[in-house]
């Protein structure tokens, strides 16, 4: 499976969980140029989440294949798909302490079924 989906995979998946909780995201970094369809090799991929670290941990606490880790040193929040080989990390970064402190209509867009900023 080419990477490129696998990162949709896990974008997708992610998205899932944190929708059901009500935790509103988006992703952006490099994957947001793959995903508008440049050719750019790159697996840096971000997500912005409103609400802070401690609600993403609880969404995903009952999937197997992603998990949440906070990193002790750094303090930043890292979710690891573990389905493709080798595993992919999403980094969870804090609306306001980067991209809009809100998250909304006005500054999210939908990529196949899965919100990036815009």
């Amino acid at each position: 499976m080419p990477r490129t989906r696998q990162m949709f995979e896990a974008a997708a998946l992610l998205s899932t969980y944190l929708s059901a909780a009500g935790i509103p995201h988006a992703f952006y970094g490099g994957f947001t140029s793959v995903a508008l369809g440049s050719p750019r090799d790159t697996e840096d991929m971000c997500c912005v989440v409103e609400g802070g670290f401690r609600p993403v941990r609880q969404a995903l606490q009952d999937c197997e294949v992603l998990t949440a880790s906070q990193s002790s040193w750094s303090g930043r929040l890292f979710v690891t798909y573990q389905e493709p080989i080798p595993a992919m990390e999403i980094e969870i970064l804090k609306a306001g302490e980067t991209g809009p402190r809100k998250l909304n209509a006005a500054n999210v867009m939908l990529i196949n079924r899965v919100p990036f900023l815009s």
